[in-house]
Order: structure tokens, then sequence, then C-alpha cells
């Protein structure tokens, strides 16, 4: 028999080979984050829904708004401002809509309300229901 194929070595294969995808698959987003388009940026809207109420706009007038000012949007997303509001209905829940649009569209945008998301906190993606 193959010294390098025993019975033991091929015991611990399988975990070999989830070790191995995992790693490649961390690598690929790693890579996908370092190739950002530097054409590009995020920038950001909140919804102005309230906690217990919901409300505020939705993500298509926000869209029309960006597209209004002659913004292309690549990518959309829904995420939260990553500040801590105080728990009572009727106060704002921190809910946003983020955009990646031209870079040349950044500063019409921010005139028109919108945030850029790299001066944010953590902002995790969250559905983008309201």
């Amino acid at each position: 028999m193959n010294p390098i194929l025993t019975r033991n070595t091929l015991k611990h294969l399988p975990h070999t080979s989830l070790f191995i995808i995992t790693a490649l698959i961390l690598s690929a987003c790693i890579t996908q984050q370092a190739t950002k388009n530097p054409n590009t940026v995020e920038v950001y809207k909140h919804r102005g829904s309230k906690q217990c109420e919901g409300g505020g706009l939705t993500q298509l007038e926000v869209e029309q708004q960006l597209s209004a000012l002659g913004a292309t949007i690549y990518k959309k997303s829904c995420a939260t401002d990553g500040k801590t509001y105080p728990a009572y209905c009727g106060n704002a829940d921190g809910k946003i809509y983020v955009f990646t649009i031209d870079k040349s569209a950044a500063e019409k945008a921010r005139a028109q309300g919108f945030g850029l998301k790299n001066n944010l906190g953590l902002t995790p993606n969250i559905g983008c229901t309201i």
C-alpha cells in the first residue's frame, strides 16, 4: 500500500478539504473588497421610518431621487446607520438605503441630503422591507 494514502490519512481528508474550501471562499471575499471600483462611491439616505410605526421613504422613491440627479446606480442595499437610538415608539430607527453610484454624482447627492457611507460606523446589511 502507498504510504501516502494510509487509512489514517484518508480519515482526515474531509477535514482538510473543508479547510481548503473555506480558505478559498474567504480569500475570494477579500479579493472582491480590495478590487472596489475607484470611480464609484457608496452613499446613503435615512428611510425616515420610526420605531413601532415603520413608514418613511421607499427604496424606489430614493432611487428616483438619485436618478433625477443623473447618477447611475450600480448596487443597492439596506442597512442601519450604526447609531444607538433610545427605544420608544415614534423615535428614529436608524434604517438607511445604501447605493453605489458614480463618484462624479456624489456632491450632487450630498446636496440633496445623501451622506457618504464611509462616514458611518458599522452598517450591517438588513432586509429592505419597511
